[in-house]
């Protein structure tokens, strides 16, 4: 069995603290940033560290410091988007949950993710990190609606990420157990 991998989403800097990457599309474009949490501020980590804070006044109103730039800005949230408006112009920002922008990569490149067929509760998990698993192979068993059902390898792989444990319950569609291609 191979050693267990950080998750592609976070790394160790320099100094031991976590950095988390962060998915985003602004004004249709995808972005990618890194960010760790540094006292009361982010910090953007991308050639160079910058620090980022927000600091919100009386309704929309905010002041958005970058680094040494002070920015008055009105922001506007719904759902997973944000409206900010700043020196005459308004940028849509939509947060992506790295999770499903993983799962959607891993698909791109050959992966295979067991994906829940319906809501449930993950009664055992016999998939095991770094195991190789042949197509039906069973990955865990889960319960719906007083139902068990075995939930099966997909294809032959190496399993890459177990995304439930025993207990735990999720929704249809939910990534369950993610097989990456076999060496």
């Amino acid at each position: 069995m191979g050693a267990l991998r950080r998750p592609p989403c976070t790394r160790q800097s320099a100094d031991g603290e976590t950095e988390m990457k962060h998915f985003f599309t602004v004004e249709g474009q995808s972005r990618r940033a890194w960010l760790a949490s540094r006292g009361e501020q982010l910090i953007l980590i991308g050639d160079r560290e910058t620090p980022v804070r927000l600091v919100r006044g009386e309704g929309s109103a905010s002041r958005l410091y970058v680094g040494d730039a002070v920015h008055d800005v009105l922001i506007a949230v719904n759902g997973d988007s944000v409206h900010v408006h700043i020196a005459g112009r308004e940028i849509e920002v939509r947060f992506e949950a790295a999770v499903s922008v993983f799962e959607h990569e891993a698909e791109a490149h050959g992966d295979a993710i067991a994906r829940a067929p319906m809501p449930g509760m993950v009664l055992s998990v016999a998939a095991v990190l770094g195991a190789q698993v042949a197509a039906g192979d069973v990955l865990l068993i889960i319960e719906s609606m007083k139902l068990e059902t075995a939930i099966k390898a997909p294809r032959a792989g190496v399993v890459e990420s177990i995304h439930v444990a025993a207990g735990q319950t999720f929704d249809r569609d939910t990534a369950l157990v993610t097989l990456a291609a076999e060496d």
